[in-house]
């Protein structure tokens, strides 16, 4: 048995034996098939785009994805309905899409490549955060792809009155094949295809800077 702790607790401890950190000096990929997971939240005031959209996204930065089954499902952020008065209060928001991949190891290579090629056809922003900093972003969130990452995805516990209805996740491509060769599906960007990327972010960046700069200077203040 062992036992997961924060990074605080666990370095309080004399005894760390049965214990680690969620972090990625104690967590690694499988050798072998591991889960891809594929994070949709729309950004602040867009539309949730549906399963369909985010999947033919997908498809045209990696084709072999049509021909491969991905489970799809809403977040625990979707769907949330006020009981007595039969009406939905949240709709589609956050989505999750899972592919299986034959070798787990290089999940974090291919999902970088991915990355990429969502920002050359037209999927990536740049997200300023609450202290001013300009994080690369795209419909699939780059973030969650590390092995110590948690998917928050069991719906949610609602208060009194309030429920969430989720549908039944989806299968897609049922007769398409179980797992995906990562680096047939998700190879190297070119070198053409990296400056074309790079230049993208770069004026990504440029456009954001002065939010970026406003937001920073009041989060130091605070």
């Amino acid at each position: 048995k062992v036992s997961v702790l924060s990074e605080i607790e666990y370095n309080a401890r004399k005894d760390k034996s049965g214990c680690v950190r969620r972090a990625e000096d104690h967590f690694k990929w499988p050798d072998g098939s591991g889960v891809i997971l594929l994070d949709y939240d729309p950004r602040g005031g867009d539309e949730a785009m549906d399963a369909a959209t985010f999947i033919a996204a997908l498809i045209d930065a990696a084709p072999e994805l049509g021909t491969t089954q991905v489970l799809a499902g809403v977040s625990s952020s979707s769907h949330i309905w006020a009981k007595e008065d039969d009406e939905e209060l949240q709709g589609l928001r956050g989505q999750r899409f899972y592919v299986l991949a034959d070798d787990a190891t290089d999940i974090p290579r291919a999902m970088s490549a991915l990355v990429g090629r969502l920002w050359l056809a037209g999927h990536g922003h740049i997200l300023v955060s609450s202290s001013g900093a300009q994080l690369i972003r795209c419909i699939a969130d780059p973030t969650v792809f590390q092995a110590s990452r948690l998917d928050y995805a069991g719906g949610a516990i609602c208060g009194r009155g309030i429920e969430q209805r989720r549908p039944a996740p989806t299968l897609w491509h049922p007769e398409g094949d179980f797992t995906v060769d990562t680096r047939e599906a998700f190879p190297d960007m070119s070198p053409t295809e990296q400056r074309a990327y790079d230049k993208l972010v770069a004026e990504a960046k440029a456009a954001t800077r002065a939010e970026a700069e406003a937001v920073f200077t009041t989060w130091a203040e605070d």
